[in-house]
């Protein structure tokens, strides 16, 4: 396992063809606080998921309900908003699949397809990290507070027309 923020590594090597296991995973005030810097966040008071983990033949299963309690800021008034931020997902591990992200087969990248699996290497899986991951994917992007109003000075559909440096040339030229 690698160095990240949130980091629950779980091992799957006991796990035969069906079995399965629940756990719930909540980020500790320091992983937090880690996160928040990670994705620009003003704050992030709460990270929770309810992870179940599925073996089904050589590929693990994991699928996650997120709820997270996160302080972003407004991108037009800069005042600080908080959000819930809810989400479910599930992500394919097959230890088939390359880390290097190399696969064996071609990749359709049709944006309503499934995710294509992500590596299983030495039998476990980093939770936390899955989490991490699917939480930024989950955070709006151009956070806006309601009732948040651009200045319509600058939402003026009227362009300044300027003149390009060699119009202005070409009229000197025809001028002499």
């Amino acid at each position: 396992m690698t160095d990240v923020e949130f980091s629950r590594p779980f091992d799957v090597s006991r796990f035969e063809d069906g079995d399965s296991d629940y756990l719930t995973i909540v980020a500790e005030a320091e992983e937090r606080d880690v996160l928040a810097v990670r994705f620009d966040l003003a704050a992030l008071p709460s990270l929770k998921a309810d992870v179940t983990i599925v073996r089904s033949g050589r590929q693990v299963v994991a699928g996650a309900v997120m709820h997270a309690d996160v302080v972003q800021t407004c991108v037009v008034s800069l005042d600080l908003i908080e959000i819930a931020v809810d989400e479910r997902f599930e992500v394919v591990f097959d230890p088939d699949v390359r880390p290097t992200g190399e696969f064996d087969e071609t990749i359709d990248f049709n944006l309503g397809a499934d995710e294509p699996p992500e590596p299983l290497v030495n039998d476990a899986i980093d939770l936390g990290e899955m989490v991490a991951e699917h939480f930024g994917l989950a955070l709006a992007p151009y956070p806006r507070k309601p009732g948040a109003e651009i200045d319509p000075r600058y939402t003026s559909d009227e362009v300044e027309e300027r003149k390009s440096p060699f119009a202005v040339l070409k009229g000197l030229k025809q001028d002499g």
